[in-house]
């Protein structure tokens, strides 16, 4: 009798648990983007900063450095609690990614929408992971664009999802063998991962939040010539 009571209690208080852990998430990334907006508002309303150079010598154009600077609570929301145990590199559905050296040695479970970022120059960094063209770049509009995703659950700190990207071998590490050669990464994969479940908790620019499933990220406007297109995932 009590080993069938068992059977029945722990799966509904484990489901009352990740549902908890959405829920916290969710408002960890609504933060953020409160955090963005902000930033917006002392840099006439244009995105945040990313070259090259400064990403790789002291952390100064990566997104993380440069929101803590005006959010006080922005320690306290950088990780999804079904994500909190550092890596010490890539993360995974379960792990965050890092700490690293060119993140300012911190860590974290939720990664930037890169087609967000400032276009600084021919040479910038964003150009150089993303591939390009500077015109699928989204700006800020009045409206807070609410299509566009801006933070979500993620295996690395930033990424730029192309609708080229397929769906990734498996649900857990990214794709994680198909990164490193910008800018033909599987930059979807970094966001494809079963954290909760099937799905994954976005923010988007106008400050909403939402539980996504997986197959439907190809269904974000990423980027301005982002096109949607389904996708058939692995099971695990």
């Amino acid at each position: 009798m009590v080993v069938a009571l068992l059977g029945i209690f722990l799966p509904v208080v484990s489901r009352a648990r990740r549902a908890a852990h959405s829920a916290q998430c969710l408002s960890n990334l609504q933060q953020l983007a409160r955090a963005y907006q902000l930033y917006l508002g002392d840099n006439d309303r244009t995105g945040l900063i990313y070259t090259h150079d400064l990403h790789l010598h002291d952390g100064r154009g990566f997104w993380v450095s440069q929101l803590r600077q005006l959010y006080g609570n922005f320690d306290a929301v950088r990780f999804c609690p079904e994500a909190q145990e550092p890596s010490n590199g890539w993360g995974g559905a379960a792990r965050a990614w890092g700490p690293m050296d060119w993140t300012d040695d911190l860590a974290g479970s939720y990664g930037f929408n890169g087609w967000n970022h400032r276009i600084r120059d021919a040479h910038g960094g964003d150009l150089a992971f993303s591939g390009g063209p500077p015109d699928a770049y989204v700006k800020f509009t009045s409206d807070g664009a609410p299509d566009v995703p801006l933070f979500g659950d993620a295996v690395w700190p930033d990424s730029w999802p192309r609708s080229a990207d397929p769906a990734p071998p498996n649900l857990v590490d990214g794709d994680q063998k198909n990164q490193g050669t910008p800018p033909k990464e599987n930059m979807m994969a970094r966001f494809c991962i079963a954290r909760h479940d099937k799905s994954v908790n976005l923010v988007y620019l106008d400050g909403h939040a939402a539980n996504v499933a997986l197959a439907d990220l190809w269904h974000q406007r990423w980027s301005n010539r982002f096109k949607p297109k389904d996708v058939v995932l692995p099971s695990r």
